[in-house]
């Protein structure tokens, strides 16, 4: 059994990439904001492999992008990746990764029922612009930027389970 098989305590450690993305609608996705963030803004799908990622713009102009993951996603496994952000914001502030915005309730991330009555895990961070690096000139000084803040990433995260 490889590691992606091994059990969890919900079920089988990536079994969402082995299932289908479910879509959600832009109105479901701006009741969800509404509702656990206090946020009014207009929902935009953007593609996701596995899961449904929305643009949610709001009045002023603050961005954000709010992630319903795969409906089978361990739980276990949404938690891991909010409190990794998470720490990485707390240890190395500097380190230009998406923050994750809490709930009214302050939770990190959440499970909510959709439509289809699968229930789903939930994330909203901050919506990073910019261009992917593929499409960027490269650069021998671009490459030494990329490696440095890998790094300092993975030094970050390395005190995460530590």
């Amino acid at each position: 059994m490889s590691v992606l098989q091994k059990k969890s305590k919900t079920g089988v450690l990536g079994a969402e990439l082995e299932t289908a993305s479910v879509p959600v609608s832009c109105d479901k996705a701006q009741q969800i904001a509404c509702d656990h963030y206090g946020l009014a803004g207009r929902a935009t799908w953007l593609w996701g492999e596995k899961d449904s990622n929305f643009h949610l713009l709001l009045e002023d102009g603050t961005a954000y992008l709010l992630k319903i993951l795969n409906p089978a996603e361990d739980p276990l496994v949404t938690s891991m990746h909010s409190l990794a952000l998470l720490h990485v914001e707390e240890v190395d502030p500097g380190i230009p990764t998406q923050r994750v915005i809490r709930t009214r309730d302050g939770a990190a991330d959440f499970r909510v029922v959709t439509d289809d009555g699968s229930e789903r895990g939930v994330r909203m961070v901050t919506f990073a612009p910019g261009v992917a690096q593929r499409t960027a000139p490269q650069s021998p000084l671009q490459r030494r930027r990329v490696g440095t803040m890998l790094g300092r990433l993975q030094k970050a995260l390395k005190e995460l389970f530590a």
